[in-house]
Protein backbone atom coordinates (compact mmCIF):
# COMPACT_ATOMS: atom_id res chain seq x y z
CA UNK A 1 0.00 0.00 0.00
CA UNK A 2 1.57 3.73 -0.59
CA UNK A 3 1.94 5.89 2.18
CA UNK A 4 1.60 9.16 2.56
CA UNK A 5 4.95 11.60 2.40
CA UNK A 6 4.35 13.08 6.09
CA UNK A 7 4.68 16.28 6.81
CA UNK A 8 6.43 17.82 3.38
CA UNK A 9 5.87 21.23 1.15
CA UNK A 10 5.49 19.25 -1.98
CA UNK A 11 1.80 18.16 -2.60
CA UNK A 12 0.73 14.91 -3.99
CA UNK A 13 3.66 13.02 -2.79
CA UNK A 14 3.15 9.32 -1.33
CA UNK A 15 5.74 6.29 -1.71
CA UNK A 16 5.77 2.77 -1.72
CA UNK A 17 8.78 0.11 -1.47
CA UNK A 18 9.41 -3.06 -4.26
CA UNK A 19 10.02 -5.95 -2.42
CA UNK A 20 13.62 -5.84 -2.27
CA UNK A 21 12.95 -3.01 0.02
CA UNK A 22 13.70 0.14 -2.34
CA UNK A 23 11.97 2.80 -1.96
CA UNK A 24 9.75 4.65 -4.85
CA UNK A 25 8.14 8.06 -4.46
CA UNK A 26 5.35 9.31 -6.46
CA UNK A 27 3.28 12.02 -7.42
CA UNK A 28 -0.08 11.18 -7.05
CA UNK A 29 -3.94 12.95 -8.03
CA UNK A 30 -7.14 11.62 -8.63
CA UNK A 31 -6.11 11.01 -11.87
CA UNK A 32 -3.24 8.96 -11.72
CA UNK A 33 0.11 8.81 -10.24
CA UNK A 34 3.94 9.55 -11.80
CA UNK A 35 7.36 8.31 -9.98
CA UNK A 36 10.04 10.15 -8.87
CA UNK A 37 12.51 9.07 -11.56
CA UNK A 38 15.76 8.49 -9.78
CA UNK A 39 14.35 9.20 -5.70
CA UNK A 40 14.84 6.66 -3.49
CA UNK A 41 15.67 8.24 -0.52
CA UNK A 42 13.96 7.13 2.90
CA UNK A 43 11.34 9.10 4.40
CA UNK A 44 11.29 12.14 5.59
CA UNK A 45 11.71 13.24 2.10
CA UNK A 46 14.45 16.04 2.42
CA UNK A 47 13.79 18.28 -0.52
CA UNK A 48 16.76 19.10 -2.52
CA UNK A 49 16.75 20.25 -6.10
CA UNK A 50 17.13 16.97 -7.55
CA UNK A 51 13.98 16.39 -5.41
CA UNK A 52 12.22 19.59 -6.64
CA UNK A 53 13.27 18.89 -10.57
CA UNK A 54 11.70 15.03 -10.38
CA UNK A 55 8.67 16.07 -8.56
CA UNK A 56 7.93 18.83 -11.54
CA UNK A 57 8.84 16.54 -14.56
CA UNK A 58 6.40 13.72 -12.86
CA UNK A 59 3.73 16.38 -12.77
CA UNK A 60 4.37 17.57 -16.26
CA UNK A 61 3.67 13.79 -17.05
CA UNK A 62 0.91 13.05 -15.40
CA UNK A 63 -0.58 16.17 -16.49
CA UNK A 64 0.32 16.04 -20.27
CA UNK A 65 -1.48 12.54 -20.27
CA UNK A 66 -4.32 11.66 -22.97
CA UNK A 67 -5.60 8.70 -21.99
CA UNK A 68 -7.47 8.34 -25.74
CA UNK A 69 -7.22 4.40 -26.71
CA UNK A 70 -6.13 4.79 -30.76
CA UNK A 71 -7.38 2.19 -33.44
CA UNK A 72 -4.50 -0.25 -33.98
CA UNK A 73 -2.80 0.96 -37.30
CA UNK A 74 -4.40 4.64 -37.12
CA UNK A 75 -2.17 7.80 -37.10
CA UNK A 76 -3.43 8.08 -33.58
CA UNK A 77 -1.79 4.83 -33.14
CA UNK A 78 0.98 5.51 -35.03
CA UNK A 79 1.63 8.91 -33.02
CA UNK A 80 1.13 7.49 -29.42
CA UNK A 81 3.24 4.77 -30.27
CA UNK A 82 5.92 7.45 -31.22
CA UNK A 83 5.58 9.80 -28.36
CA UNK A 84 5.69 6.23 -25.98
CA UNK A 85 9.56 5.77 -27.59
CA UNK A 86 10.64 9.59 -26.11
CA UNK A 87 10.79 9.26 -22.52
CA UNK A 88 14.07 9.85 -22.52
CA UNK A 89 13.27 13.58 -23.77
CA UNK A 90 12.44 16.55 -21.55
CA UNK A 91 9.07 16.31 -19.83
CA UNK A 92 8.37 19.87 -21.25
CA UNK A 93 9.10 18.16 -24.90
CA UNK A 94 6.98 15.36 -24.60
CA UNK A 95 4.23 17.68 -23.18
CA UNK A 96 4.95 19.35 -26.29
CA UNK A 97 4.40 16.98 -28.64
CA UNK A 98 1.75 15.30 -27.11
CA UNK A 99 -1.01 18.83 -27.17
CA UNK A 100 0.30 19.49 -30.59
CA UNK A 101 -0.66 15.57 -31.49
CA UNK A 102 -4.09 16.45 -29.49
CA UNK A 103 -4.85 19.31 -31.77
CA UNK A 104 -4.64 16.62 -35.17
CA UNK A 105 -7.00 14.25 -33.47
CA UNK A 106 -9.67 14.78 -36.49
CA UNK A 107 -7.38 13.16 -38.89
CA UNK A 108 -5.88 10.21 -36.27
CA UNK A 109 -8.78 8.10 -37.70
CA UNK A 110 -7.00 7.35 -41.10
CA UNK A 111 -4.88 4.52 -41.68
CA UNK A 112 -1.12 6.35 -40.94
CA UNK A 113 0.17 4.09 -44.20
CA UNK A 114 -2.06 6.28 -46.38
CA UNK A 115 -0.60 9.50 -45.37
CA UNK A 116 0.91 11.37 -48.41
CA UNK A 117 3.26 14.63 -48.60
CA UNK A 118 -0.58 16.46 -49.66
CA UNK A 119 -2.19 15.10 -46.32
CA UNK A 120 0.85 16.63 -44.21
CA UNK A 121 0.38 20.50 -45.73
CA UNK A 122 -3.45 20.00 -45.74
CA UNK A 123 -3.01 19.30 -41.57
CA UNK A 124 0.01 22.10 -41.66
CA UNK A 125 -2.21 24.60 -43.32
CA UNK A 126 -5.01 24.11 -41.43
CA UNK A 127 -3.79 25.96 -38.56
CA UNK A 128 -1.37 29.10 -37.31
CA UNK A 129 2.23 28.92 -38.78
CA UNK A 130 3.53 28.11 -35.45
CA UNK A 131 1.45 25.51 -34.85
CA UNK A 132 1.36 24.05 -38.32
CA UNK A 133 5.35 24.02 -38.62
CA UNK A 134 5.65 21.72 -35.21
CA UNK A 135 2.66 19.76 -36.72
CA UNK A 136 5.10 19.10 -39.27
CA UNK A 137 8.15 18.31 -37.49
CA UNK A 138 6.05 15.74 -35.13
CA UNK A 139 4.81 14.03 -38.65
CA UNK A 140 8.27 13.35 -39.65
CA UNK A 141 9.48 12.38 -36.46
CA UNK A 142 7.05 10.04 -35.92
CA UNK A 143 7.41 8.37 -40.01
CA UNK A 144 11.31 7.93 -39.06
CA UNK A 145 10.19 6.36 -35.71
CA UNK A 146 8.08 3.84 -38.42
CA UNK A 147 11.06 3.88 -40.51
CA UNK A 148 13.08 2.50 -37.83
CA UNK A 149 10.92 0.27 -36.46
CA UNK A 150 9.84 -1.23 -40.13
CA UNK A 151 6.45 -0.53 -39.88
CA UNK A 152 7.40 1.36 -43.07
CA UNK A 153 9.83 1.39 -46.08
CA UNK A 154 10.08 4.97 -46.43
CA UNK A 155 9.33 8.23 -44.67
CA UNK A 156 6.07 9.71 -46.74
CA UNK A 157 6.22 13.24 -45.27
CA UNK A 158 10.21 13.88 -45.02
CA UNK A 159 10.06 16.23 -48.26
CA UNK A 160 6.56 18.25 -45.88
CA UNK A 161 8.18 21.69 -45.53
CA UNK A 162 7.39 24.08 -42.98
CA UNK A 163 6.35 27.90 -43.51
CA UNK A 164 7.83 30.67 -43.04
CA UNK A 165 7.44 34.22 -41.99
CA UNK A 166 10.03 36.71 -41.62
CA UNK A 167 9.47 38.00 -37.88
CA UNK A 168 11.71 39.64 -34.86
CA UNK A 169 9.75 37.21 -32.54
CA UNK A 170 8.88 38.19 -29.08
CA UNK A 171 8.96 42.06 -28.54
CA UNK A 172 12.00 42.87 -26.65
CA UNK A 173 11.59 44.96 -23.27
CA UNK A 174 12.60 48.24 -23.24
CA UNK A 175 13.90 50.43 -20.18
CA UNK A 176 10.48 52.43 -20.66
CA UNK A 177 8.71 49.56 -20.58
CA UNK A 178 10.34 48.00 -17.33
CA UNK A 179 9.66 51.24 -15.39
CA UNK A 180 5.95 50.86 -16.59
CA UNK A 181 5.86 47.01 -14.96
CA UNK A 182 7.55 48.37 -11.52
CA UNK A 183 5.83 51.53 -11.26
CA UNK A 184 2.31 48.57 -11.78
CA UNK A 185 4.29 45.92 -9.72
CA UNK A 186 6.83 47.68 -6.99
CA UNK A 187 8.91 46.20 -4.93
CA UNK A 188 7.34 43.73 -2.46
CA UNK A 189 5.06 42.00 -5.07
CA UNK A 190 5.22 38.83 -6.37
CA UNK A 191 4.94 40.28 -10.19
CA UNK A 192 8.46 42.49 -8.98
CA UNK A 193 9.87 39.23 -7.91
CA UNK A 194 9.24 37.34 -10.76
CA UNK A 195 10.66 40.11 -13.37
CA UNK A 196 13.82 40.27 -11.42
CA UNK A 197 14.76 36.95 -11.18
CA UNK A 198 14.25 37.24 -15.08
CA UNK A 199 16.31 39.95 -15.17
CA UNK A 200 19.22 39.15 -12.47
CA UNK A 201 20.10 35.35 -13.66
CA UNK A 202 20.84 36.70 -16.64
CA UNK A 203 17.52 36.68 -18.66
CA UNK A 204 16.95 32.98 -17.58
CA UNK A 205 14.40 30.94 -18.97
CA UNK A 206 10.80 30.10 -17.54
CA UNK A 207 11.18 26.70 -16.97
CA UNK A 208 14.04 27.53 -14.84
CA UNK A 209 13.03 30.53 -12.58
CA UNK A 210 9.92 28.46 -11.95
CA UNK A 211 12.11 26.12 -9.85
CA UNK A 212 14.33 29.22 -8.31
CA UNK A 213 14.49 28.39 -4.68
CA UNK A 214 16.76 28.53 -1.62
CA UNK A 215 18.89 25.53 -2.96
CA UNK A 216 19.99 27.52 -5.83
CA UNK A 217 21.69 29.80 -3.52
CA UNK A 218 25.23 29.10 -3.20
CA UNK A 219 27.72 31.76 -1.17
CA UNK A 220 27.58 34.64 -3.60
CA UNK A 221 25.96 33.07 -6.43
CA UNK A 222 23.16 31.77 -8.24
CA UNK A 223 23.80 28.21 -9.62
CA UNK A 224 21.42 25.76 -11.52
CA UNK A 225 21.13 22.72 -14.19
CA UNK A 226 19.58 24.80 -17.58
CA UNK A 227 16.06 22.44 -17.68
CA UNK A 228 16.28 22.65 -21.66
CA UNK A 229 18.15 20.39 -23.54
CA UNK A 230 18.94 18.70 -20.09
CA UNK A 231 17.78 15.20 -21.89
CA UNK A 232 20.49 15.45 -24.28
CA UNK A 233 23.49 17.48 -22.40
CA UNK A 234 24.00 18.08 -18.80
CA UNK A 235 24.07 22.15 -18.59
CA UNK A 236 25.69 23.80 -15.18
CA UNK A 237 24.51 27.28 -14.80
CA UNK A 238 25.85 29.90 -12.54
CA UNK A 239 25.96 33.67 -12.35
CA UNK A 240 26.68 36.17 -9.90
CA UNK A 241 24.04 36.56 -7.09
CA UNK A 242 24.00 40.70 -7.42
CA UNK A 243 22.81 43.28 -5.05
CA UNK A 244 19.72 44.21 -7.39
CA UNK A 245 18.31 40.62 -6.82
CA UNK A 246 19.59 40.99 -3.22
CA UNK A 247 17.00 43.49 -2.13
CA UNK A 248 14.52 42.19 -4.03
CA UNK A 249 14.72 38.79 -2.32
CA UNK A 250 15.03 40.69 0.90
CA UNK A 251 12.05 42.80 0.64
CA UNK A 252 9.73 40.16 -1.10
CA UNK A 253 7.74 37.11 0.58
CA UNK A 254 9.12 33.99 -1.06
CA UNK A 255 8.01 30.34 -0.96
CA UNK A 256 10.02 27.81 1.07
CA UNK A 257 10.55 25.44 -1.70
CA UNK A 258 10.56 27.94 -4.83
CA UNK A 259 10.57 31.72 -4.35
CA UNK A 260 7.41 32.23 -6.61
CA UNK A 261 4.77 29.91 -5.96
CA UNK A 262 0.95 29.73 -6.98
CA UNK A 263 -2.11 31.44 -4.83
CA UNK A 264 -2.30 28.41 -3.19
CA UNK A 265 1.01 28.26 -1.91
CA UNK A 266 1.89 25.44 -4.69
CA UNK A 267 5.26 25.46 -6.62
CA UNK A 268 4.44 27.13 -10.88
CA UNK A 269 4.64 24.47 -13.37
CA UNK A 270 6.62 26.01 -16.72
CA UNK A 271 3.37 26.75 -18.28
CA UNK A 272 1.70 28.49 -15.56
CA UNK A 273 4.02 31.07 -14.92
CA UNK A 274 4.42 32.14 -18.15
CA UNK A 275 0.53 32.64 -18.54
CA UNK A 276 0.65 33.99 -14.84
CA UNK A 277 3.43 36.41 -16.00
CA UNK A 278 1.60 37.56 -18.72
CA UNK A 279 -1.33 38.66 -17.19
CA UNK A 280 0.80 40.67 -14.77
CA UNK A 281 2.03 42.39 -17.85
CA UNK A 282 -1.61 42.94 -19.36
CA UNK A 283 -2.18 44.62 -15.61
CA UNK A 284 0.67 47.00 -16.53
CA UNK A 285 -0.76 48.02 -19.79
CA UNK A 286 2.01 46.18 -21.40
CA UNK A 287 0.08 43.95 -23.50
CA UNK A 288 2.48 42.98 -26.08
CA UNK A 289 5.20 41.92 -23.68
CA UNK A 290 6.30 38.45 -21.93
CA UNK A 291 8.93 37.32 -20.14
CA UNK A 292 10.37 35.88 -22.82
CA UNK A 293 10.88 39.28 -24.39
CA UNK A 294 13.05 39.87 -21.38
CA UNK A 295 15.54 37.42 -22.29
CA UNK A 296 15.85 39.02 -25.78
CA UNK A 297 16.07 42.27 -24.27
CA UNK A 298 19.01 41.19 -21.84
CA UNK A 299 20.65 39.53 -24.76
CA UNK A 300 20.80 43.22 -26.67
CA UNK A 301 22.00 44.84 -24.12
CA UNK A 302 24.67 42.81 -23.43
CA UNK A 303 26.00 43.53 -26.86
CA UNK A 304 25.36 46.53 -26.88
CA UNK A 305 27.56 46.78 -24.06
CA UNK A 306 30.32 45.06 -25.85
CA UNK A 307 29.88 41.71 -24.16
CA UNK A 308 31.39 39.75 -26.93
CA UNK A 309 29.21 35.88 -28.32
CA UNK A 310 30.86 33.89 -26.02
CA UNK A 311 30.00 35.56 -22.77
CA UNK A 312 26.39 35.76 -24.33
CA UNK A 313 26.78 32.26 -25.08
CA UNK A 314 27.00 31.67 -21.76
CA UNK A 315 25.06 33.57 -19.11
CA UNK A 316 22.33 33.28 -21.36
CA UNK A 317 22.30 29.64 -22.07
CA UNK A 318 22.68 29.26 -25.65
CA UNK A 319 23.85 28.53 -28.67
CA UNK A 320 27.40 30.24 -29.87
CA UNK A 321 25.13 31.13 -33.45
CA UNK A 322 22.14 32.38 -31.03
CA UNK A 323 24.88 34.92 -29.40
CA UNK A 324 26.04 36.00 -32.55
CA UNK A 325 22.59 37.46 -33.59
CA UNK A 326 22.81 39.71 -30.30
CA UNK A 327 26.38 40.26 -31.12
CA UNK A 328 25.68 41.00 -34.92
CA UNK A 329 22.88 43.49 -34.55
CA UNK A 330 24.70 45.95 -31.80
CA UNK A 331 27.80 45.78 -34.85
CA UNK A 332 25.65 46.80 -37.31
CA UNK A 333 23.80 49.54 -35.49
CA UNK A 334 27.49 50.62 -34.32
CA UNK A 335 28.40 51.31 -37.55
CA UNK A 336 25.48 52.43 -39.07
CA UNK A 337 25.45 55.39 -36.21
CA UNK A 338 29.76 55.45 -37.45
CA UNK A 339 28.70 55.93 -40.52
CA UNK A 340 25.64 58.14 -40.46
CA UNK A 341 27.66 60.50 -37.82
CA UNK A 342 30.92 60.40 -40.92
CA UNK A 343 28.11 61.87 -43.31
CA UNK A 344 25.78 64.01 -41.34
CA UNK A 345 27.28 64.83 -38.19
CA UNK A 346 28.95 68.03 -36.81
CA UNK A 347 32.63 68.82 -38.31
Amino acid sequence: MPKQAGKTLLEGLSHDRTRHGKVRWFYRTKFGKKQLRGIHDEPPLTITQDVLDAYMDARERLEGLTGVNRTPGSLGWLLDRYIDSISHLSPLTIADRKSIAKGMMHHQHRPFRNIRLKHAHVIRDEVGLNVGNKRVKLLRYAYDWAVEQELMAENPVRAAKTRSNPTEGYTSWTHDDVATFIDRHPLGTKAHLALSLFTYSGGTRISDVARFGPMNIKGDRVEWVQKKGRGQQVRRRSVPLVAALRKVLAASELGQVTWLQTEYGKPFSIKGLGQWFRKRCDEAGLRHLSAHGIRKAVGSVAAEHGCTAHQIMEFLGISLKEAETYTRAANAKKLADDGFNKVFGDD
